[in-house]
């Protein structure tokens, strides 16, 4: 009753007073303002989290973990000692650069690319274990460190990627990008293929600075938000969870040009490394671990923890 009186004289009375456009402008944020609290409800209590058995929640906890995306996975203990340059911030450009504390041994290295470069970096630094005088990356958005798809942002990165690379001449040179659908257009002639030009005289122009370049060869594309994607099969289809792994067939024929001009590439320092192998198996490529249940990719298009302990096997140096 006392609520009913107070809604009457507070609310109902007033309401009846407005025209039509006010009636519409508090409906609408009342509709805002409802939505908002049923948005954050949703996401920080618990009484709308489903209950699932303890294996499946378990499962769903131990791949939450791996979010974040792109390096949370990787403990850096190191701080940069540089993180931008001049060239980058008037460029516009959405990169991440730093230069490492200095090492215990006598190689430098630098690794380029876009935001596989970042996903990439901190897990190789690792394997060096500090046995390195200096360390730097630069990773830029949109970049595949040594060819553009002819966007202006593309072209703008790759020079200034070379001049760094001309500026600090690493012994080895790590080149980790995700491709675009540009990589993967039909070669009509060798000779006149305008991405292989690209690729092979950029090389040439690294290879006069540097002593060893790795280069990632193009990577089965996952589909974004996939670790989500994964979850929803896990509790909700768990007997088809393994349609979410990649056929190996339709995979190959999507990156046949691609790969092509890989092999193509004229370079006496590269060495061209494929993660793709170690996640074949028989007509797949593996999109999680059936015995962990954790998934080799996040909601972005990047290695998870797993997915990059994955790769270790495959051997660069």
């Amino acid at each position: 009753m006392i609520i009913s009186i107070v809604t009457h004289l507070c609310y109902e009375k007033q309401y009846l007073k407005f025209d039509k456009k006010a009636v519409g402008l508090l409906i609408l944020l009342l509709l805002l303002v409802f939505n908002a609290s049923v948005q954050y409800s949703t996401r920080n209590h618990q009484f709308w989290k489903p209950n699932y058995l303890p294996k499946i929640q378990k499962i769903v906890s131990e791949n939450e973990a791996l979010l974040p995306f792109i390096t949370s996975y990787e403990k850096n203990y190191d701080e940069c000692v540089e993180t931008a340059f001049q060239e980058l911030y008037d460029s516009g450009f959405h990169f991440t650069y730093c230069k490492y504390p200095r090492g215990n041994g006598k190689l430098s290295v630098m690794i380029i690319g876009n935001s596989y470069c970042t996903n990439l970096n901190e897990h190789i630094r690792t394997q060096f274990h500090h046995n390195y005088s200096e360390w730097r990356s630069l990773c830029i958005g949109g970049s595949f460190g040594f060819f553009h798809d002819n966007g202006y942002h593309g072209a703008a990165s790759l020079i200034t990627m070379k001049n760094q690379v001309a500026t600090h001449k690493p012994d080895v040179l790590f080149i980790a990008a995700r491709y675009s659908d540009f990589l993967k257009s039909p070669i009509f002639y060798e000779e006149d293929d305008e991405i292989l030009k690209q690729m092979n005289s950029n090389i040439a122009f690294y290879e006069q600075y540097v002593k060893k370049i790795y280069i990632l060869a193009p990577h089965p594309l996952y589909p974004l938000n996939f670790l989500n994607v994964f979850l929803d099969y896990v509790t909700r289809r768990p007997t088809e969870l393994e349609t979410l792994h990649l056929n190996r067939d339709a995979v190959d024929r999507d990156l046949l040009y691609a790969r092509e001009r890989f092999k193509l590439i004229n370079c006496k320092k590269c060495k061209v490394f494929d993660l793709g192998k170690v996640f074949r198996d028989n007509d797949k490529y593996l999109s999680f671990d059936r015995k962990t249940m954790l998934s080799y990719m996040d909601t972005g298009i990047h290695f998870t923890g797993p997915g990059m302990t994955k790769c270790d096997p495959v051997s660069t140096i």
